[in-house]
């Protein structure tokens, strides 16, 4: 395991005031796009992210329960460096480095092999059964061993080599693509968008990612047109129903070619594949693995509201939207795990360990908790958590 990083500080900022090009300092209000470091301690007031950035930001104060940061160095203001590793002592930036070519032998991909032509996870099954739990064995099995399938042995190392995560999601079933976590773990972002609607005229208000760095929210504006560029890194996108509703309301707003180079885990399908049906919070209360908060009592008609909310002027709205869309996020790395754990119970691929998905502390989001409980009891809901 590589040595951990010193934890990265809080960034906060609007992330269209990084496009502008900072050569003085600048004041941006964190309103409509936020960035949140993992490394940070409990913080909700302006004053304690202000000691977080030390070094980074000159002035940090509250404007209507917003977190106003002044910005002084240019090395934020390349668009794809939107959630930068900030050294501690407030230097420049570390780019992230891309991991070297795999040793296949050590993936968990290499016991996978329904991805191949001709098996399907009744012969896969038979196979290990058989003893044949490597791409290696399977290669130099004489009784499964044809020349096409040697040939898909081959080119499977070749796209391992090159990061090609989405060669293999298009060679397995949807509920199947657990198999690609351990190995792209890296190089992975949860997703969740909130939209106005279901129907056609519907659109997206914002969408919610967290890698490895921090979590990161795009609002409809100039930040969601901000996001392509920022999804091009990532070699695997997971989501929850992101197959039928995220990803589509995507591509028809942002362009048919999003994320197509990227593999696709809709947890939703493979925790279906354990039993395990419903919505996202029913499933997150049936695992016990949801975060205590008055905005848990909020669903998707909540973020509906809240939308129209900031449109008709209501400031904190936008804010309350972008920390209940966090705390959607922020559970997807707790159900993928449990995910890999249970589905290669079992099988030669159960053993590999994959560390905790770092998370970011999302209190330092702002929300108007007298927004929250006038949703929630106009339907009649308590809040089971007081701030």
């Amino acid at each position: 395991m590589p040595p951990e990083r010193p934890a990265p500080a809080i960034v906060i900022m609007r992330i269209s005031a990084i496009r502008s090009g900072l050569s003085n300092c600048t004041t941006a209000r964190a309103s409509k796009s936020f960035v949140v470091k993992r490394g940070s301690e409990p913080r909700t007031n302006s004053d304690k992210a202000e000691r977080a950035i030390r070094g980074n930001a000159v002035s940090c104060h509250d404007s209507s329960r917003a977190l106003i940061l002044a910005i002084k160095r240019r090395s934020l203001e390349p668009v794809h460096s939107v959630n930068p590793d900030m050294r501690p002592d407030g230097g420049r930036s570390v780019p992230r480095t891309a991991p070297g070519p795999p040793d296949s032998a050590c993936s968990m991909l290499n016991h996978s092999f329904i991805h191949l032509p001709g098996i399907d996870s009744t012969l896969e099954e038979r196979l290990w059964g058989r003893g044949v739990t490597t791409w290696d064995l399977l290669e130099n099995d004489r009784a499964a061993g044809a020349s096409e399938l040697r040939d898909a042995i081959s080119i499977s190392r070749e796209r391992l080599a090159a990061r090609d995560a989405a060669y293999f999601a298009e060679r397995m079933p949807a509920h199947e693509s657990w198999r690609l976590y351990a190995e792209f773990y890296a190089e992975t972002a949860f997703l969740d968008i909130e939209t106005t609607g279901l129907g056609g005229d519907a659109y997206t208000t914002v969408c919610g990612v967290l890698d490895r760095t921090g979590f990161s929210a795009f609002s409809r504006g100039d930040e969601m047109d901000m996001l392509p560029e920022y999804l091009e890194q990532f070699r695997l996108i997971v989501t929850f129903n992101g197959r039928s509703f995220d990803v589509p309301f995507l591509r028809r707003e942002l362009g048919a070619s999003l994320l197509r180079g990227a593999a696709h885990m809709d947890l939703m399908h493979v925790l279906r594949k354990l039993g395990l049906k419903g919505g996202l919070k029913g499933i997150e209360k049936a695992l016990g693995v949801g975060r205590p908060s008055s905005l848990s009592t909020l669903d998707g008609r909540d973020a509906v509201t809240l939308w129209a909310m900031s449109q008709e002027g209501e400031g904190e709205a936008l804010e309350t939207l972008i920390r209940y869309n966090a705390e959607d996020v922020l559970v997807l790395p707790r159900l993928a795990a449990i995910a890999v754990r249970d589905h290669s119970a079992g099988t030669p691929m159960a053993g590999y360990i994959v560390d905790d998905f770092p998370e970011p502390d999302i209190s330092v989001l702002p929300f108007d908790s007298s927004i929250v409980h006038y949703l929630a009891s106009r339907r009649g809901k308590i809040a089971s958590y007081a701030p």
